[in-house]
């Protein structure tokens, strides 16, 4: 409050990673909640076209990271944001809830901006996608995920 003035909270906007890094070692190196072996492990993914791979580990990791920051506030809590009775305190947020309501939740909760919700949303579309056409043999070569495609994942999720 400043001289009697009731402000809104609001979250503080953090980028990490600039929308203009497009190298996958750089932008692997500011993900902090990875290990440098994970870190050099992506890296190594990227040169050896692994992009699934990679894309499908950082999200993995990104949505573990993102629910364990949820049930912080309350295990029952989040049941009650998300109107879902069937949560309560014997809940595990990593599997009884989705990573679109983790999304979804974030977003509302002021820990993410509309416009990471809005890419995340987005990755969570393209992994979804490659992972299941990854286990298609039908599937050409020329469908698999692009460098592009896996590089905006990684930089959203970092």
């Amino acid at each position: 409050m400043n001289g009697g003035e009731v402000r809104l909270w609001t979250a503080p906007v953090q980028v990490i990673v600039s929308d203009r890094t497009s190298d996958p070692e750089k932008i692997a190196s500011k993900a902090l909640q990875l290990r440098k072996r994970e870190q050099r492990q992506i890296s190594s993914n990227f040169d050896a076209e692994n992009y699934e791979m990679a894309s499908a580990f950082v999200w993995m990791r990104t949505m573990a990271l993102l629910k364990k920051q949820l049930a912080s506030l309350g295990i029952e809590f989040i049941g009650e944001l998300l109107q879902r009775p069937d949560i309560d305190e014997f809940s595990d947020v990593g599997t009884d809830v989705s990573d679109a309501e983790a999304i979804s939740l974030a977003r509302d909760l002021g820990i993410i901006s509309a416009a990471q919700t809005m890419r995340l949303l987005h990755s969570q579309q393209v992994v979804a996608h490659f992972a299941a056409i990854d286990n298609d043999p039908s599937v050409d070569e020329d469908e698999m995920m692009t460098r592009e495609e896996a590089v905006g994942c990684l930089r959203v999720c970092v």
